[in-house]
């Protein structure tokens, strides 16, 4: 399997882009053949990090000023760096005649008729966006940010079979946030470290604002950590701040995880570090530092995951007087460390990866063969403990069982392996027009299966969709006391209705 990003990176456009890219890049790479990345603005400091992490990288030629391609242009066309039917023929011609089985488009610039032009050579399409202000022609549209009225966003701009992945369940952080998060927890609202981070570009340099007014909050027993890019407009005006005031400077730093989960509090920007502070539980006095973070910012203030203050970062007495206050406030910033805490879990790249059809576990139809080890699993105390019926079940009476089901058009048994080695058994078994099927599901009782339930679940409903595309609803009927089914149900997408839980297939 190729896939390929079509993303950049600028002053304009920040890294945010390119590092949520990275991120999924990194998640899928063990499972497919090749990750490609498709850039026309995007500097050297990025482009060696993409390398450095086993991806393909070719920079589109930097052309002529954009001029208006459609009579309704886009609001951010000039940041394609040529007009969408140039941009498409570069992408198409660097795609050449290898298979496209995953295009990934992560760009304000391009739209549905960008999309089209290549719908023909990309077997599917993700589209990342984050403005909803433009049509797509996509198979899966993800919104990793948090607003208001999140149930109808999209709908009128991506087509009807067109699965949105919104919110930050789905947020693309690297796994480092989930490895950290299991080690730490909320914040106790004591302030003894700051973090003062405003993306990788920062093109109005942010940071020199706060650190006006860190100096004028005059803050003690309080360490400083700064992180800029290595782009950073004012990096040596920075690296100087820092040093003459006793703060650490972290230039493109790789230990950015490290450093959230050491601090008490943040200072920076909306945008995709939002969603890593909220994984890891770090309060943020957030600053919208761009149009598109608005929205987004205000709506998870609301919600209490983050303060967006009223003042203005250019205004350093003002923004000192408010940090001051902000840090004699234990109880709110202990209250926002838990609310973000427990709004952002880490996982949303295997999500992410998992809804695009890229799996761990490869399934296919079971055989006869397969009968003796799914008679040892069944058998076992753990899986019989937690079976409609937990009685043994004899050798004789499995073997026809599987005889019965394999030979049944309206039953599909599959095996599930991971790297060549059996880990999992699903059976669906369809209704009698065929438009729905209950799922039974059980992994081998005696591996370490953390992670592998949705893997298992998710590819075996991929599997599904293409054997039978007429079902339109799965079912799984469950027992009150299974409650790993029941967490796995509603974690993958399942509605629960006493002790069924469902899930409605998109087409």
């Amino acid at each position: 399997m190729n896939v390929f990003f079509r993303v950049d990176a600028s002053l304009q456009t920040g890294s945010g882009h390119v590092m949520r890219c990275l991120a999924l890049a990194n998640a899928i790479r063990p499972f497919v053949s090749r990750a490609h990345f498709i850039c026309r603005h995007l500097p050297d400091a990025l482009e060696a990090l993409l390398k450095a992490n086993g991806h393909d990288v070719t920079r589109l030629p930097l052309g002529a000023p954009v001029v208006p391609e459609y009579a309704d242009p886009l609001a951010h066309e000039a940041w394609l760096g040529a007009p969408q039917a140039q941009d498409a023929r570069d992408t198409l011609c660097v795609i050449g005649e290898s298979d496209c089985d995953r295009l990934i488009v992560d760009h304000y610039a391009i739209d549905a008729r960008w999309e089209r032009l290549v719908r023909d050579k990309a077997k599917h399409i993700l589209v990342i966006d984050d403005l909803a202000d433009r049509a797509h022609v996509c198979d899966w549209l993800l919104d990793q940010n948090f607003h208001a009225g999140m149930a109808t966003r999209y709908l009128d701009l991506v087509p009807p079979n067109c699965a949105r992945l919104l919110g930050p369940d789905y947020a693309l952080l690297r796994p480092e946030f989930l490895a950290l998060r299991q080690q730490i927890g909320p914040r106790s609202g004591t302030v003894r470290r700051i973090l003062v981070f405003f993306g990788g570009m920062d093109a109005e340099n942010y940071t020199r604002m706060a650190l006006d007014a860190l100096q004028r909050a005059a803050l003690t027993d309080v360490a400083v950590d700064v992180v800029i890019g290595a782009q950073h407009p004012d990096l040596e005006g920075i690296r100087a701040r820092c040093k003459a005031l006793g703060y650490a400077c972290h230039v493109q730093t790789t230990r950015m995880a490290e450093l959230m989960a050491e601090a008490d509090l943040c200072i920076g920007a909306g945008g995709t570090a939002t969603w890593e502070r909220c994984c890891l539980g770090l309060p943020t006095i957030t600053f919208v530092v761009a149009d598109n973070q608005r929205d987004v910012v205000a709506a998870a203030a609301a919600a209490g995951l983050l303060l967006a203050p009223e003042v203005s970062a250019a205004d350093p007495q003002a923004l000192a007087e408010y940090l001051r206050d902000t840090m004699n406030q234990p109880a709110l910033l202990a209250s926002i460390s838990r609310t973000a805490f427990g709004a952002v879990h880490g996982m949303g790249v295997d999500r992410v990866r998992r809804a695009i059809g890229i799996f761990s576990v490869a399934m296919r139809r079971a055989t006869a063969s397969d009968a003796a080890i799914m008679y040892t699993w069944r058998n076992h105390e753990k899986i019989r403990s937690v079976s409609r019926s937990s009685a043994p079940i004899e050798w004789e009476q499995h073997r026809a069982w599987v005889e019965r089901v394999l030979s049944n058009p309206r039953q599909m048994l599959l095996i599930g392996s991971r790297q060549g080695v059996p880990v999992g058994v699903v059976r669906y078994d369809l209704d009698g027009i065929g438009t729905e099927a209950e799922i039974s599901i059980y992994l081998d009782p005696l591996i370490n299966s953390r992670g592998l339930g949705s893997e298992l679940l998710c590819a075996s409903e991929s599997y599904l969709r293409n054997g039978f595309v007429e079902v339109g609803a799965i079912t799984a009927e469950v027992l009150d006391e299974n409650v790993a089914s029941h967490r796995l149900f509603q974690r993958n997408g399942y509605t629960r209705q006493g002790n069924i839980f469902i899930k409605k297939l998109l087409r």
